[in-house]
């Protein structure tokens, strides 16, 4: 049996060296790589899947609703972007060296991605982990 030992401590030290002396560089790259997973999270809603996959069909009451409120909407397929508010106000709202975090600008535009998450329509997220939610994590 081969065993195989890996020291990670040289590398780690050499990343917070990095990290320490060029804050600014490695806030522009995880700032970009932000703006990158909110381009995937918006273009897999606007085709209609969330992190779990295809969205749930609308309720037949929901599905009444769209159609007899307007601005009348479809109902064929899920669609999360009638308004265009939600998706919209989405972006980076906080920028450090150790990571960034993905939300809305708008305080009722948060509480409508909370409201379809706790219905469980995980199209937000953009790490498996829903725990993470909001955040990519630079360890």
């Amino acid at each position: 049996m081969i065993a195989a030992r890996i020291d990670s401590s040289d590398v780690d030290a050499q990343l917070k060296k990095f990290i320490n002396d060029f804050p600014e560089d490695v806030k522009n790259a995880l700032g970009e790589t932000a703006d990158l997973a909110i381009t995937v999270i918006l273009d897999r809603t606007i085709k209609g899947f969330g992190l779990d996959g295809k969205f749930k069909p609308y309720s037949k009451r929901y599905a009444w609703i769209r159609k007899t409120t307007p601005p009348e909407a479809q109902t064929v397929f899920v669609d999360l972007t009638r308004s265009g508010d939600m998706i919209g106000s989405i972006n980076v709202t906080k920028l450090t060296t150790k990571y960034a975090v993905i939300s809305s600008d708008s305080t009722a535009e948060k509480m409508k991605v909370a409201g379809r998450i706790k219905k469980g329509i995980n199209w937000f997220y953009f790490l498996g982990n829903i725990y993470e939610h909001k955040r990519i994590n630079c360890k």
